[in-house]
């Protein structure tokens, strides 16, 4: 069945996921905040430390279209797996 509205819904999923990737600026604070923290000893900081270096190489890959691929997961694919489960 074709609906309409659901391709307005994914549109819009699709853009505001894409516009939630972090920037340059968010990653730089993060990765060069990061190792000072960790080594007093925060838990949280060891945490962030491997992320800042996942969305460090993310942001170089903005040129092969990752920041789609994210908007996809964030603003489509993971609503659909929402409310999926919430209708079960």
């Amino acid at each position: 069945m074709f609906e309409p509205l659901a391709y307005c819904f994914y549109w819009l999923g699709l853009t505001i996921g894409m516009d939630a990737f972090p920037s340059a600026r968010d990653f730089s604070h993060l990765w060069h905040q990061a190792p000072a923290v960790a080594k007093k000893g925060s838990v949280l900081a060891l945490i962030r430390l491997p992320l800042a270096g996942v969305l460090v190489i993310l942001n170089y890959a903005r040129v092969i279209w990752v920041v789609l691929d994210y908007g996809i997961t964030v603003g489509i694919l993971g609503p659909l797996a929402i409310f999926r489960a919430l209708a079960r």
